[in-house]
């Protein structure tokens, strides 16, 4: 199935003052496409010195979930807000072009006002939802996107 077929008109000039503010169907927009792997791998932070909230030393490694996502006493680290049971994963992205298919999501005020009570508004966030614009791996083109 084609865009064309999901989308029509494909092409039509947006209101810049209108796709500025937020993504329309339709929009191509740039959007950070990771690299996942198969084992994560986690950015293991900690603090250099006690007394100092911006010296740090850290390992990278891959996850072990006999130590990992378990609860740590670890002092806090200045603009790096960990939970107890909070890791710092880390994975290779670009920036890579698509197509948003859908920008409309349904926010219920009775539930975030609970949540922003409760101190989690985050849990009700607006999304949009897009599709690649990149190659697909083929016979032919064995380095794009898997299929």
């Amino acid at each position: 199935m084609g865009i064309v077929q999901i989308i029509d008109p494909f092409y039509q000039k947006l209101d810049l003052n209108v796709s500025a503010k937020a993504p329309q169907v339709g929009q191509i927009v740039s959007v950070v496409s990771p690299h996942p792997e198969v084992i994560p791998r986690i950015l293991d932070v900690e603090r250099a010195d006690p007394k100092e909230h911006w010296a740090t030393k850290f390992e990278i490694r891959a996850v072990d979930m006999r130590v990992d996502f378990r609860k740590k006493e670890r002092l806090p680290i200045k603009m790096l807000n960990l939970g107890l049971t909070e890791e710092v994963l880390i994975q290779t992205a670009k920036l890579r072009f698509a197509i948003v298919l859908s920008a409309g999501f349904t926010i219920f005020d009775d539930v975030a006002k609970e949540l922003k009570t409760v101190g989690r508004p985050h849990l009700q966030q607006p999304f949009v939802m897009v599709a690649p614009l990149y190659g697909i791996q083929t016979d032919q083109h064995t380095g794009g996107f898997p299929p």
